[in-house]
């Protein structure tokens, strides 16, 4: 064989070898590329599930605090009030129904995202990263809105425990002062006839007055009795609340 064919036979063997190892370059490159893009969507999609995990508790806590909220009956046995949802707003608060509807409208936003997600490439492994983020962002204003929803429902039983006291005990004391008044006026009365029976020398009139003069202070003893029950609370459901200012 010539020097020429075998130079040439040689080069081609060469090329053939080069042409091969690319290929086997280029292969390993695409697994590679294949396998960083199947853990990326493996992280984005457990990333999410995490997300939708935390939504799912947020949601269930939000349910029982808004449930919750509809008891009206007040602790320690201090009385009913109106429903949270009806206290109307003032300079210092919020009207119960907007703090309920924060709480309401941050479960539905929650609640709107899609349960489950599928990967195939990096474009939808970034784009389920991103959503995560987000409903995790969702779900940490679910979160703040049901705390402050069960931090003014205690607050609100609180202030209505104390209004409730309040009015309970100031229609006790009117009523020890209407039974006063009541009082002063018989005991006056009875003077009075006592001193005519007295000026028509009445004897058996003085001693009638004198019975009266006595049951009179008996009135007077049960009035005391009446300030006691004042001092100690009074009846639990003598009153009927008014709406809360």
């Amino acid at each position: 064989m010539s020097k020429k064919k075998t130079v040439l036979i040689a080069s081609i063997a060469a090329g053939v070898l080069v042409l091969a190892g690319g290929g086997v370059a280029a292969s390993v490159a695409v697994s590679n590329y294949n396998a960083e893009t199947e853990a990326m969507c493996a992280k984005a999609v457990a990333t999410y599930d995490h997300a939708i995990a935390a939504s799912a508790s947020a949601a269930e806590a939000a349910s029982q605090a808004l449930a919750s909220i509809e008891v009206t009956e007040l602790p320690d046995g201090a009385g009913t009030t109106t429903r949270y949802a009806d206290r109307p707003a003032t300079d210092t608060q919020p009207a119960g129904a907007e703090v309920v509807a924060a709480v309401t409208g941050a479960v539905e936003t929650v609640e709107a995202a899609d349960a489950t997600v599928e990967c195939a490439d990096r474009d939808q492994a970034a784009a389920i990263t991103a959503d995560a983020k987000a409903l995790t962002a969702d779900v940490d204003d679910l979160t703040a809105a049901t705390e402050a929803l069960t931090a003014d429902f205690a607050s609100f039983q609180e202030s209505e425990k104390a209004r409730i006291e309040a009015e309970r005990e100031a229609a006790c004391i009117a009523a020890e002062q209407e039974a006063a008044r009541v009082a002063a006026e018989q005991a006056a009365a009875a003077q009075r006839a006592a001193a005519a029976k007295r000026s028509s020398g009445s004897t058996g009139g003085s001693a009638s007055t004198g019975g009266s003069s006595g049951s009179f202070l008996g009135g007077a003893s049960s009035g005391g009795s009446s300030s006691g029950s004042c001092n100690g609370g009074g009846n639990g459901g003598a009153i009927i609340p008014t709406s809360p200012a």
